[in-house]
């Protein structure tokens, strides 16, 4: 006989005779199924299965003591778990993130703080270093403007994000940094709204919209570039280093810093091409190497396939955990950005230099040499133009001079 398990989420209250207590009672618990795994919930409520309870009609029976409130009580309940249901059957929730007592019950021990810091325990555990370090700076922002370790969910109102807001920006926040911290804190009340932790009907982000501003992106000047191209750093090795990897990522369309130190000369292909996966989405990307980048690339590792070809993360590391690689590669990028200052300072550059404005730098000068904005945002693998938009939006004192130059003569 094939028997076929229902892949939909089901919700029943059952009174479970086979664990009768001493005086032959039975305990009663809202049971929640999905994919041939069910999870109880003990409603703390024992009766006489035979007597006091009808299982076709899944309530307790007139006899009972205090029947209609009871009822009552399991209803709520079973209401309850079918929200949870409903959200597994469409896929909004996943069946490990289900703790049916906290969600039917709405225990306070998941006050919004207690709650996110359950969030940031998960990002860990799965490895998602760069969320679960967004989360752990703007909770802690959080707690530092409350002045406790407490938060209850009904207190988060569009009042309470207003203030919030307005000391952010008291601190000297910038806007788009602002608006990081309040997206962080949205996000995680949604998914406290998805284990039923918070009512749909109260979110305060309703009426509370989010404000971007327009990114302050450095970027670098060409006649920058072209000085710290020209440089002899020959006596100094390891600010050499640095400048080679920012140029390779200049060349290399923007290709960022975590993925730059991850490459080995497994990700080089004939015809000079470079492919590798994103660390920031997992997505493939191809790049057609320049001579330029192909230049840099023959002074480092090409042969020895299992080792970087830049000589920043070793080859033991670049096979940890993820989380272990990218706090390795956060550690890196920082000695490499305080590398890249000594550089500028050497050359009187007054810009503060760091690896992140290769893409900058490689941004402006597609822009410059008449590149669609299509394929800036693919080659800068942007979740979409609008953002390509907003990262090229401001124009540096060298453009508008030029400009002017050319408008008035």
């Amino acid at each position: 006989m094939i028997e076929y398990i229902c892949t939909m989420a089901t919700v029943s209250i059952v009174c479970r005779d086979v664990q009768e207590n001493r005086v032959g009672k039975s305990p009663v618990y809202i049971r929640l199924s999905h994919r041939g795994k069910s999870k109880f919930l003990a409603t703390k409520i024992y009766l006489n299965s035979k007597t006091e309870w009808d299982n076709s009609r899944q309530k307790v029976k007139s006899s009972y003591p205090n029947s209609m409130r009871t009822n009552e009580f399991l209803k709520s309940l079973e209401s309850k778990a079918s929200k949870v249901a409903m959200s597994l059957n469409e896929k909004s929730l996943q069946w490990s993130d289900v703790d049916i007592k906290t969600i039917l019950y709405n225990n306070k021990e998941s006050d919004f703080i207690a709650f996110s810091n359950k969030c940031i325990s998960d990002l860990d555990i799965k490895g998602n270093f760069r969320t679960q370090k967004r989360y752990t700076t703007t909770i802690n922002k959080l707690k530092k403007y409350l002045k406790s370790n407490t938060l209850d969910f009904d207190s988060i109102t569009v009042g309470f994000l207003q203030n919030f807001e307005t000391h952010l920006i008291s601190l000297g926040n910038s806007k788009n940094t602002v608006h990081t911290n309040l997206k962080t804190i949205r996000a995680i009340l949604y998914k406290a709204i998805e284990l039923g932790k918070f009512e749909q009907e109260k979110n305060p982000f309703f009426r509370f919209k989010l404000k971007v501003g327009v990114p302050n992106v450095k970027k670098p000047s060409q006649s920058e570039i072209n000085k710290m191209s020209a440089y002899d750093l020959s006596s100094a090795p390891s600010l050499e280093r640095v400048r080679d990897a920012f140029f390779f990522s200049y060349y290399c369309a923007g290709i960022r810093v975590g993925d730059l130190l991850q490459l080995t000369p497994k990700n080089l292909f004939e015809n000079d091409t470079l492919s590798y996966k994103m660390d920031k989405n997992d997505k493939p990307r191809l790049v057609k190497l320049p001579q330029q980048a192909i230049f840099i690339l023959n002074r480092y590792n090409t042969t020895k396939t299992d080792e970087p070809i830049f000589p920043f993360l070793s080859k033991e590391t670049i096979i940890k955990s993820k989380t272990e690689i990218l706090k390795k590669i956060e550690s890196q990028n920082a000695m490499m950005n305080k590398n890249l200052k000594k550089i500028t300072k050497k050359l009187e550059i007054n810009s503060s230099y760091t690896m992140h404005m290769s893409r900058h730098a490689w941004a402006q000068l597609a822009i410059k040499k008449g590149i669609d904005i299509y394929h800036i945002s693919k080659a800068l693998n942007h979740s979409s133009v609008t953002v390509t938009e907003n990262y090229l939006k401001s124009i540096d004192i060298e453009d508008l001079e030029a400009t002017q130059s050319v408008m008035f003569g």
